[in-house]
């Protein structure tokens, strides 16, 4: 023990002599092992650490999907009746719970609310959700049996952040009542502020409020239809170990076909269609497809790792080399191979120690990163962070580092060559780093480069084509408009007739140039009905965009064929329709559809078609064009703002003007189309900077490997090279010698590229969709960069070689 302890005592002494060595190596192994660490935890969280709820193991969310010409259709949008059927049903789930995600308007109750209402989000349960989810209060209890489905008690339960932030943290927060849509709540519990709400969607806010599933968003029309599907809708069901969930899923399945078999039967649409049900474990439905997503990072990391740790190997058994009087001198001691090894490890240990220091800085700055801008990537980050885990990961993984570097020293050692050298006092006996250590270490690293240089590229070409895609309408200078009522008395035919003075109002203003009324924007419709041909009998699912006479002028789309909606037609609701061109060409083919007729959604009322709108664009490639556009059929209070070239639309200025038409409207959000679009391509422009400096990271790398390794070559053959140039070769025929001695290694390296990256990407290519083909232009481009780098690498020794005359390599 006390020899180890000199081992290191001496390693450490050694570091100090050599600051810019050590600063050098710690650096580049603490910021990439720090960088790995963090996505390493990351993907612990994920894929192992277990979910915060005592019974995660028994519970399954419960999906439908549509069968239609044997092709899945409408996955995650459930049917509400058919939910409501399975949690009554005796002989399915031990227990099940449902939810429901919405926003509720809170007219009165909160203590610092200074003015108008309060507009909070909101999940409709069932009493088990609280206790499956292992719920703890910090004041009163949550919903009983006496809360349950059809019983209609006006309880509440409040998150914590909300009873401090909304009632002050009153202590007579039980009982306090909360008056919602004329309708009083009393609260009866407060949750814990460690209470970790489940989130089955990465865009899910933190729910604020919990009200009985009796009083959700939908009417009673809706809760018996089994033709509406929406999403954020769900159940979760609790299996124990005793029964088989294979058994369970086909009897709810076999159910659920007979079921929606008879509520459609009749309806020449639905009658075609089957509605499935599949369980997924409540885990698979938290963390869904984040696991692929932090495991390819990690891949991506792991492989910077290597090749920082391929230069770092390098730099460190040729500094080695250099003091191989001192190891010559330990074995003239009576010093073993084994000893030899022993020494070696703690001195790599004592410069690590000091990359260790570096490595946590950088494992707590990703760590933060991460937690900043990956929420809409990663879920559970509210338990991520710097632990235990993640510090031991670091220490084995430098531990592993250090054996590495003496693994490969040793190696280099010439044992009876350092025998000779103390011998003969140094004289004519030379230790060099042997070719057999270094030029393996530089095919890894090519063929690690060309593996994520191939990855990185395929990825940047994907997310740019996606960004750039073509929205074929106009986001500059647009805004969407969600007005509030601050009361319930402001409804039905008088909010409507003062949404329309709204409009009518807003576009007298000098900044705005047009106004329209309308349920979304293009970039985001999210209604999805049935529309049928009468004449081809063909029905379809598509978008619904319920608007007004100003919507196309507004947005810019044009009218490929037919008219646009006029001012009479939408203040009669005239039934008339403009459809877009992916929806004509499913509805009619080639045919010209202006004039035909046509059947919407489950009341089969009859529409014509007026127009045909041109297809629009949407950064997500799956999103579907096809688009049924009617004249406002329903009470809105959603307007597109098109304003003038150079002006600024202030919300500020916008809620004065509202206000003062009447002092129950409000302006409840303002964004710009702009700001949509850029929250829809956040994701894209995350994973394109990664990309980017995955790419640019590993083909730096690769050149300093290749340039330090390639220097060295060079001085150890400076003589020859000096005789060279004195009998007269020129620098081409020298450039092209040393090219031809090296390029092996290039070979070599871009071959397990090949070979390497062909068998991970048939891997890929069997268990992810997203990996079921690749560009081109990602391995041409790849091997590009990895011919210029190494071309840029070789340059630099060579051209400091050829600016020195003959006489100082033959006097050298």
């Amino acid at each position: 023990m006390n020899q180890i302890f000199q081992y290191f005592r001496l390693g450490y002494k050694s570091t100090l002599k050599s600051p810019i060595f050590a600063l050098t190596i710690s650096l580049t192994i603490g910021l990439t092992a720090g960088s790995l660490g963090s996505i390493f935890n990351l993907s612990y969280l994920l894929m192992y650490k277990p979910l915060p709820y005592d019974q995660a193991d028994e519970l399954y969310l419960s999906n439908h999907a549509r069968i239609k010409d044997n092709e899945r259709i409408g996955v995650g949008f459930q049917s509400y009746p058919g939910l409501i059927d399975i949690y009554k049903k005796q002989d399915t789930f031990e227990e099940s719970a449902l939810i429901q995600l919405g926003r509720i308007k809170i007219d009165q109750g909160m203590t610092l609310q200074k003015k108008g209402n309060l507009s909070v989000s909101t999940s409709f349960v069932t009493p088990e959700y609280f206790s499956f989810f292992s719920a703890e209060f910090s004041n009163g209890n949550g919903f009983t049996s006496k809360n349950g489905l059809n019983t209609y008690t006006p309880v509440a339960v409040i998150s914590h952040n909300f009873w401090m932030k909304h009632l002050g943290g009153i202590k007579e927060v039980i009982g306090h009542s909360l008056l919602i849509e004329d309708k009083s709540f009393k609260i009866i519990g407060v949750l814990s502020k460690d209470f970790i709400e489940p989130k089955f969607d990465r865009l899910q806010r933190n729910s604020e409020l919990w009200l009985p599933i009796d009083f959700n968003i939908h009417d009673n029309e809706f809760r018996n239809d089994w033709t509406n599907f929406l999403p954020h809708n769900y159940l979760v069901g609790k299996i124990s170990s005793s029964q088989d969930s294979g058994i369970v899923d086909n009897r709810i399945n076999q159910y659920l076909l007979e079921r929606f078999s008879q509520e459609t039967k009749g309806n020449s649409y639905w009658s075609h269609m089957k509605l499935t049900h599949h369980m997924i474990t409540l885990e698979d439905a938290i963390i869904g497809e984040s696991r692929r997503t932090a495991s390819l990072i990690f891949l991506g990391l792991l492989g910077i790792f290597l090749l920082a740790l391929g230069n770092v190997t390098n730099l460190f058994v040729a500094r080695s080399i250099e003091n191989k009087r001192f190891f010559s001198i330990k074995i003239a001691l009576g010093a073993s191979r084994d000893q030899l090894f022993l020494s070696i490890l703690c001195e790599a240990l004592a410069l690590l120690s000091i990359a260790f220091v570096f490595s946590l800085l950088t494992l707590d700055a990703g760590s933060s990163l991460i937690k900043s801008y990956g929420n809409s990537l990663f879920p559970r980050l509210h338990e991520f962070g710097v632990n235990l885990t993640a510090i031991t990961f670091l220490l084995i993984l430098l531990v592993i580092v250090a054996s590495i570097f003496s693994w490969f020293t040793i190696r280099s050692l010439s044992y009876t060559d350092l025998i000779k050298e103390i011998q003969g006092s140094g004289k004519g006996v030379s230790q060099q780093i042997s070719k057999k250590t270094i030029n393996p270490i530089l095919i890894a690293q090519i063929t690690f480069a060309g593996i994520i240089l191939c990855a990185s590229i395929e990825v940047t070409l994907r997310t740019i084509d996606n960004i750039k895609r073509p929205l074929g309408f106009n986001i500059d200078d647009t805004y969407f408009l969600t007005l509030e009522t601050r009361t319930d008395s402001l409804s039905g035919s008088e909010l409507r007739n003062k949404v329309l003075e709204v409009r009518e109002s807003l576009k007298k203003l000098t900044e705005i140039k047009n106004a329209s009324l309308t349920n979304a924007t293009p970039l985001q419709a999210y209604l999805r009905r049935s529309v049928t041909s009468l004449e081809k009998n063909e029905q379809v699912r598509t978008f619904l965009i319920s608007t007004d006479e100003n919507f196309f002028d507004s947005t810019s789309i044009p009218i490929i064929s037919g008219r646009a909606f006029n001012s009479e037609e939408f203040n009669n609701k005239t039934s008339v329709a403009i459809i877009s061109e992916a929806l004509s060409a499913s509805l009619f083919g080639t045919d010209y559809p202006v004039g035909k007729t046509i059947i919407f959604g489950g009341r089969q009322l009859p529409f014509q078609i007026i127009g045909v709108a041109k297809n629009t664009g949407h950064p997500s490639p799956t999103y579907d064009t096809k688009v049924l556009y009617l004249p406002e059929t329903r009470i809105g209070t959603k307007l597109l703002l098109k304003v003038k070239d150079g002006k600024y639309l202030s919300k500020k200025e916008l809620e004065s003007k509202i206000t003062s038409i009447d002092k129950r409207l409000t302006v409840f959000r303002l964004n710009s189309l702009g700001q949509l679009y850029n929250s829809l391509t956040g994701n894209d422009y995350k994973l394109l900077s990664i990309s980017l400096i995955l790419s640019i990271v590993a083909a730096s790398i690769t050149m300093i490997g290749i340039y330090g390794a390639l220097s060295y070559a060079m001085s150890l053959t400076k003589y020859e090279l000096g005789v060279r140039m004195a009998i007269g070769a020129s620098p081409i025929e020298i450039i092209k010698k040393l090219i031809i001695d090296n390029s092996h290694i290039l070979i070599y390296g871009i071959l397990c590229s090949i070979i390497l990256g062909g068998i991970l990407y048939m891997y890929l290519n069997a268990n992810i969709e997203a990996v079921k083909s690749i560009s081109i232009w990602s391995p041409i481009l790849a091997l590009s960069v990895l011919f210029a780098s190494t071309v840029l690498a070789i340059s630099g020794p060579i051209y400091k070689q050829l600016n020195r005359l003959p006489i100082t390599y033959l006097r050298d």
